[in-house]
C-alpha cells in the first residue's frame, strides 16, 4: 500500500511539472504576443501610403466593337485583339515597315507564324484604312 501512495505521488508531481513547464511556456508566448488578440496584431501594422496603391484599368471581356486599321495600327492597338500578344504584333508592324502598307489582308499569311487558321481568326478585326 506504501508504494501506491508513492506511485500517486510520482504522477502527482509529475504533472505539477508538466503543468509548470506548460505554464512557462504560455507565458513566453504570450510576452512575445503569439497570443495576441487579432485586433492587436492588425492595429500594428501599418497603413499603405496612398502613393504606394497602383489602380489599373480593368480588363474589359467585352468583344471589340470596330475594327482596326492594319496599315496604320500601333503595336497596342494590335494587341487589343484576341489572340496577339506582342510578338504578334511586332511581326505585323515590322512587315509593314519592310513591304510597305498591306495591299490585301490575306498578306497577313506572309507573315512568319500566321497561317491560315490564325488570319480566319484575326481578319474580322482588321480593315486595310
Amino acid at each position: 500500500m506504501r508504494l501506491l501512495g508513492k506511485m500517486r505521488a510520482f504522477f502527482t508531481l509529475e504533472r505539477l511539472v508538466h503543468g509548470g513547464l506548460f505554464i512557462v511556456t504560455a507565458a513566453v508566448f504570450f510576452a512575445l504576443g503569439y497570443f495576441a488578440p487579432r485586433e492587436t496584431l492588425y492595429e500594428s501594422q501599418p497603413e499603405p501610403e496612398e502613393s504606394s496603391i497602383v489602380e489599373s484599368e480593368p480588363i474589359s471581356n467585352e468583344p471589340m466593337t470596330g475594327k482596326i486599321a492594319i496599315n496604320s495600327a500601333t503595336k497596342e492597338e494590335l494587341m487589343s485583339v484576341p489572340g496577339i500578344g506582342e510578338t504578334y504584333a511586332q511581326r505585323i508592324i515590322d512587315y509593314r515597315e519592310e513591304n510597305g502598307r498591306f495591299r490585301d489582308l490575306t498578306e497577313l499569311m506572309d507573315i512568319s507564324g500566321i497561317g491560315e487558321k490564325r488570319y480566319n481568326q484575326w481578319k474580322e478585326y482588321f480593315t486595310l484604312d
